[in-house]
């Protein structure tokens, strides 16, 4: 992710696909606003859901709208708010899970189950909450 983002085009989707497969003890974290493609987030959705190792986050920030968020939720995509540390509830009104390692200066990335990881884990969607710097 050396430009920020993860998935530029779809040959990242098969790259990150590779990766995967190449390295199945490893959890992938893949924060991406790939997503407002819909070409690309169809593909990501075909490609990566599959994938027991990767935790997939739809990016998002204040400029994201219900219709966005509600989407999303209903494709069964985790999410990723920054931008408003006020904003504890998404549009959608699901409770944002308050980042442990952003909020509180806790590193707790791998053990935490509520978080970014959930969804690999505990096989439950998510919505966390970064804190702004």
């Amino acid at each position: 992710m050396s430009r920020g983002e993860a998935i530029k085009d779809m040959s990242d989707i098969f790259r990150i696909k590779t990766l995967c497969e190449s390295t199945p003890d490893t959890i992938w974290w893949v924060p991406t606003r790939a997503w407002r493609n819909e070409g690309l987030k169809q593909l990501i959705e075909d490609v990566l859901f599959p994938l027991k190792n990767i935790a997939l986050n739809a990016s998002l920030d204040p400029t994201n709208t219900k219709q966005e968020e509600q989407m999303l939720k209903d494709s069964g995509w985790n999410t990723m708010y920054f931008g408003d540390d006020t904003q504890t509830t998404s549009s959608v009104g699901d409770r944002r899970y308050l980042c442990p390692k952003t909020h509180k200066k806790i590193k707790i990335c791998d053990t935490c189950k509520g978080g970014c990881f959930s969804k690999v884990i505990l096989d439950k969607q998510s919505n966390v909450h970064l804190s702004q710097h």
